[in-house]
């Protein structure tokens, strides 16, 4: 039987959800909109909705929310380029698991950001 492992990118191989939270909360916060990990938590990793909801509900009109949206793109760009990313073991568990399984990598993140 051929076995198959799908790795999700963004919190199971990278840690890139700290930087991600961050660039949203600088770009809302600027726009004078609070944005804390609480809320982070329950409108992205829960609700899978994402901070514009918070402008939306605010009545920010969509043209703005795009604005923000590509500053919080380049500003997340940036933050990713600034550190190592790969989470502890990463590495050592897909050295194991080579050979024996099929794998691949499934996320929805921008091309440029996962590269």
């Amino acid at each position: 039987m051929t076995k198959y492992i799908f790795f999700d990118n963004d919190g199971v191989l990278v840690d890139t959800e700290k930087h991600f939270f961050k660039a949203t909360q600088i770009v809302l916060n600027k726009n004078g909109m609070e944005f804390t990990r609480e809320k982070f938590i329950e409108l992205t990793l829960i609700g899978n909705e994402g901070g514009w909801r918070i402008a939306r509900d605010r009545g920010i009109a969509e043209e703005k929310i795009e604005e923000m949206r590509i500053e919080r793109n380049i500003l997340y760009a940036s933050m990713l380029e600034q550190e190592q990313l790969v989470i502890d073991g990463v590495a050592e568990t897909l050295y194991l698991l080579a050979g024996k399984y099929k794998m691949a990598i499934v996320t929805s993140s921008k091309k440029h950001h996962f590269d």
